[in-house]
């Protein structure tokens, strides 16, 4: 990755620059794996989760993002379907 500038400062790597400025670097890294622009470059991320820019709704998703959220949908719904056997379990007994 190539350095870049955000707010007059040089970075080397989305983490130092998430350290410096205390936001999640999972959320910066997840906005540059989701976002089309985001991946091209990682400034226009940090600047999302500053607030420095608004991050449209009809920004252009990479395909990760549909797989994230497939495999996100497969995991809330593992989690519902034991949920429910839990409650069923302990008012059979």
């Amino acid at each position: 990755m190539n350095s870049f500038e955000v707010r007059g400062k040089e970075f080397r790597s989305l983490k130092q620059c998430c350290i410096e400025f205390g936001i999640s670097y999972s959320k910066a890294r997840r906005l540059c794996r989701h976002y089309v622009r985001a991946s091209d470059n990682p400034a226009l991320a940090v600047r999302w989760c500053l607030g420095d820019e608004m991050l449209c709704p009809t920004e252009p998703r990479t395909v990760l993002y549909k797989h994230d959220m497939n495999l996100s949908g497969e995991r809330q719904n593992k989690f519902l379907e034991k949920a429910c056997d839990r409650v069923k379990d302990f008012f059979e007994d």
